[in-house]
């Protein structure tokens, strides 16, 4: 932990917004919603919940917004001043031990890293390992390459992911799945699925051993990283864009007029691709890949609009205390028991004047604000949690 260095604001309250929601708002509006049969809350409740399958919904943008946001620091992060100053050694040892760390924290935040046990470790199932593959693929792009071949690259990138779902398969028999690809997008007949399988084996999140010592895959574990990874360097190289333009000496409404515009551009690319190929968060399709980016786009043209254009930043600079210290934030959300179970020594047996239902409210309640205080707390001491 350490003091940070000079802060984009509109990213900050950005990030601050997508960990609100991840972190508070959605476990109190789930809590409220137990209290009672609120039908007026049913299409808020459709949006907190992530899709079975195809489509898109709020909570789906969660995770790409988050990658998104980790690309668009890397302008900031490596000006040409600060490569200047480093040498390749230095440079390649920094984007090392940000790969490393965040791969450690992700396998911590699954929960099987801290068993100590090899057997029970997941390597590659978490968003932060995620962030680290393309954090560090798209630094190296930046430093070594130009715009217009960073583009090139992500096009690539999204078509090699698309033309090998559609034309490579292979046999998926030793682990269960059959054939596997040839254009199949089901969840468990898709090359994505039938990869991570092969390759990760025991180690992929949700398999588990039988008596016979064989594999199981459960079959509710549809989400995919190998191939995957493909697209979630795009997701990050589109936020190394949006910084590119948050850094340029462009008039702030032109940015943001660049920001939405180039967004709606590239959502509505990708649901006309998804009439040709599904939009899957699970396997990070390109077509799921250009519109969380185009929605990512547009979410920071207005937070820029309202912080940088119409400075309006006072009413939601609290927002910062989760966006500024995001990584800390995130590794809170991956273990809410840890400040559920500290809130119920101080409120047990209340549950027998109020109800489970509204008991559980007010444990939701008290432990998402016991996490503000904390985050607050750092905040104000400017305490962050960095890699």
């Amino acid at each position: 932990m350490n003091n940070p260095r000079q802060r984009v604001h509109s990213l900050d309250v950005l990030r601050g917004m997508d960990l609100f929601l991840l972190t508070v708002l959605a476990p109190l509006t789930f809590a409220f919603s137990s209290t009672n049969e609120y039908s007026w809350l049913q299409p808020v409740l459709i949006q907190f919940s992530h899709v079975d399958w195809e489509g898109f919904r709020l909570f789906d943008l969660i995770m790409p917004l988050f990658m998104f946001l980790s690309g668009a620091t890397i302008p900031f992060s490596f000006t040409r001043d600060k490569i200047a100053s480093q040498s390749g050694c230095q440079i390649a040892w920094r984007l090392t031990k940000r790969f490393l760390l965040l791969w450690l924290f992700g396998m911590m935040a699954q929960g099987q890293l801290l068993s100590l046990s090899p057997s029970e470790f997941r390597f590659y199932s978490n968003t932060l390992q995620t962030i680290a593959v393309g954090y560090v693929s798209c630094a190296v792009l930046y430093i070594f390459a130009g715009w217009r071949a960073r583009i090139a690259a992500s096009l690539v990138l999204m078509l090699v992911w698309s033309l090998s779902m559609e034309f490579i398969s292979i046999d998926g028999s030793a682990v269960g799945l059959g054939l596997c690809g040839a254009g199949d997008m089901t969840a468990h007949g898709n090359l994505c699925e039938c990869i991570d399988c092969l390759v990760l084996g025991s180690h992929r999140d949700g398999a588990s051993w039988d008596e016979n010592g064989q594999v199981i895959f459960a079959p509710w574990y549809t989400y995919t990283w190998l191939l995957s990874s493909l697209n979630f360097i795009v997701t990050v190289m589109a936020g190394v864009f949006a910084g590119e333009i948050l850094k340029s000496k462009t008039e702030s409404s032109r940015k943001v007029l660049i920001l939405i515009s180039s967004g709606l551009a590239m959502a509505l690319a990708g649901w006309l691709l998804g009439i040709q190929e599904p939009i899957i968060k699970h396997i990070w399709s390109s077509s799921f890949t250009l519109v969380a980016a185009g929605y990512s786009w547009i979410a920071l043209g207005i937070v820029s609009w309202i912080v940088d254009v119409k400075r309006w930043e006072k009413p939601f600079a609290w927002l910062k205390v989760f966006g500024c210290n995001s990584l800390l934030t995130y590794m809170i959300a991956e273990f809410p028991s840890m400040f559920s179970s500290f809130v119920h020594t101080f409120t047990y047996g209340l549950q027998q004047y109020v109800g489970a239902e509204w008991y559980g409210f007010i444990t939701t309640a008290c432990s998402t604000g016991l996490v503000w205080c904390i985050l607050r707390y750092l905040y104000k001491m400017r305490i962050f949690l960095r890699v």
